[in-house]
Formats: C-alpha cells, structure tokens, sequence
C-alpha cells in the first residue's frame, strides 16, 4: 500500500478530485501502464496540437499546473502526468531508485500515449526528472522547459534541508503551510489548497526508501543537453541562489535562454503565472513546426 491509511489516502485523493472540480479547462484521464506500474495522465488541449508533457513539483500532484493549464492548452495537447514514487494518482508496482529508472519510466509513459517526440516540462523535482530524461533520451525531445528545476544546477542551501525537515518528520498542517510560505516571495499569496494537499501527501503518503532524487548534474551532462532549453527560475527563490543558477545554465548550455522571474520564489508558476505562460508560450512559438508536431 502506497498509503499509510485507507481514510488517509481517500483524504488526499479528495483534495486532488477538489483542485480537479476547479479545473479552467476541459480534460480527460488516462491511465498509462508501464513495467512500474500504473501512471495516470491528465489530458487537456486541442487533439491536434503539438504534445506538451508536464512533470509536477514533488508532493503537489499535477494539480500544481492548475494556473497555466488554461494558456498552455489553448494550442498545445497537454499531458500533465503524475510522477513516479510520489504521492498523487498513479500506482506503483515497481520501485524507480535510480535516474536510469526515471528516464525508462518516462520513455514508456510517452510510448504508452504513443508520442515519438514532445516539448518536455518540469518544476522543481520535474525539472530535475526532465533532464535526466533529454540525457538518456534526446531524440524524443523537441525542447526542454525548466521551472526552477530542484538540485540541478546548484546543491540545495541549507535552508532547503531547515524548512523541509520538520514537516517531513513531524508533519502538521500549520508545519506545511509555514513551509508553503517560506518557497513564495513576500506578499505573495499561499494556494492553501496545494498547501493542504502537501501536508496530506507527507502525513499519509509512504515515499519509497532509496527512491530517486534530484542531483547535482555535472558540466559536461549540461553541456551534452541538445533539445532547446527554457530555464525559468524566481528572482526570490530560496532553494539556491537563483543567479548562480541562471549564470551557469547560460555558461554550459549551447543556445539556452534563462531568465529570473520578478517578485516570486520557488513557486513562480503560481506566484506569477501570467509571466511564466507568456514566457512559455513565446519560447514554444519560437519551436519550427514539423508535420510530425501534429
């Protein structure tokens, strides 16, 4: 069992199917089976559009995108899918406890929504899992959008291990949501409703020992990543120092474009949507359109 309780996996599960009841947009579920179990997929955007994958912030679901599913959508098939060994909708069979493990695992989410290749996004620990995968698998790439991408490009501070600590040991929902507050920049709104999620997630969520999590990547795997590369991160985030992030993407990536996102931390796509959808939108409008998009 993935979770500790049946009462506290159908209290997380209701606050997932809440964030859904508020949905902008029009969606349908798939359920996607791979030699890891289960993976369930949600499904927005137009049947033609280019495919656009999105891999969630750990312990936030792909409910996390609920304020950029709504632009992103509009041209793009947008396929927000619930990560390997987290708490969210998905069922795991298998343990992934290494990042070759990540990457197959993600290569057989894509064939099972048979998609060759696929603008890739990730926040946070998606980000660092969407590395991970353009290193083992370019060739099903057509770009890379990173969202202040966890470990990644700089190690986590010392305030990362601080905040995160007692939550996850002791888990309480004023812990949590003091947590909630300390990743969004000053005078920005917590969504209280991720916050309750988050604390649902550590209080009854078993997250697998030895499990797979992010890491420093070297010079050389950065400087290997070919598809074009979107680096997003707050110019208040408090994971790392933003601007060592931003300087050594722009210093080991051929062509990246990387940039702070004014007045928001590490949760930028909630603290300052409209700025990352339009960033977004523009770097993938940028893309050359093949037939093979469609």
């Amino acid at each position: 069992m993935m979770f500790k309780t049946p009462a506290g996996e159908a209290a997380f599960m209701a606050t997932y199917d809440a964030a859904l009841s508020q949905w902008p947009v029009p969606y349908a579920v798939t359920i996607v089976p791979t030699r890891f179990g289960s993976t369930h997929v949600i499904v927005c955007g137009p049947e033609d559009g280019p495919p656009l994958v999105l891999l969630h912030a750990m312990g936030t679901s792909s409910t996390i995108w609920i304020r950029n599913i709504a632009a992103l959508s509009q041209t793009y098939r947008t396929f927000l899918v619930d990560t390997a060994g987290d708490a969210n909708k998905s069922v795991w069979s298998a343990p992934i406890t290494n990042g070759a493990d990540g990457a197959q695992w993600l290569s057989e989410v894509l064939d099972g929504l048979k998609i060759e290749s696929t603008h890739l996004g990730g926040y946070s620990y998606g980000g660092w899992l969407a590395i991970n995968f353009a290193l083992a698998f370019p060739h099903r790439l057509k770009s890379l959008l990173l969202l202040a991408p966890a470990a990644s490009f700089a190690r986590l501070s010392f305030g990362f291990f601080a905040n995160f600590l007692a939550p996850m040991l002791f888990p309480t929902r004023a812990r949590v949501h003091k947590t909630f507050r300390w990743l969004s920049a000053t005078g920005q709104m917590v969504d209280e409703r991720l916050a309750d999620q988050m604390f649902l997630a550590v209080r009854h969520f078993r997250f697998p020992k030895g499990g797979t999590y992010p890491q420093l990547f070297s010079d050389d795997q950065l400087a290997r990543l070919r598809p074009p590369v979107l680096l997003l991160v707050g110019d208040h985030e408090v994971i790392y120092s933003p601007r060592r992030v931003v300087d050594r993407a722009l210093r080991l990536i051929p062509g990246i474009q990387a940039e702070l996102i004014p007045n928001a931390s590490h949760l930028l796509a909630l603290e300052q949507p409209e700025i990352v959808n339009r960033r977004i939108l523009e770097f993938l409008g940028s893309m050359p359109t093949m037939e093979s998009d469609r």
